[in-house]
């Protein structure tokens, strides 16, 4: 888990390293940024992935959980956008269907 938290914020470092290290694109004008997070806590005990000795829903919560996004925009128009959701995946059915629903808002 440490490994994969390590990996993932080592990506979004050099993806931030790589957008913000062009400074012919900062200097033609400025970058907008937008944030939105939104509470997917489940209200009601469920089954959860990572506990294989588990034999039992949930029994409740220490923490919400969240799903957050971060778009960024450059001088030019282009887009980059980073979503971060505090589960373990997505199932690739749910996974296409977002990324569908997000390039036709896009």
């Amino acid at each position: 888990m440490k490994r994969r938290r390590f990996l993932i914020l080592l990506a979004i470092a050099a993806f931030a390293a790589t957008l913000f290290a062009q400074q012919s694109l900062a200097a033609e004008g400025q970058w907008k940024v937008g944030l939105a997070a939104t509470n997917i806590t489940p209200n009601k005990p469920m089954w959860l992935n990572g506990y294989g000795n588990r034999n039992k829903p949930s029994e409740g919560k220490l923490h919400d959980l969240w799903v957050k996004a971060m778009a960024l925009e450059d001088a030019n128009g282009k887009t980059a956008v980073v979503i971060h959701a505090d589960l373990l995946g997505f199932p690739k059915g749910v996974y296409d269907s977002l990324c569908k629903k997000i390039e036709a808002k896009t």
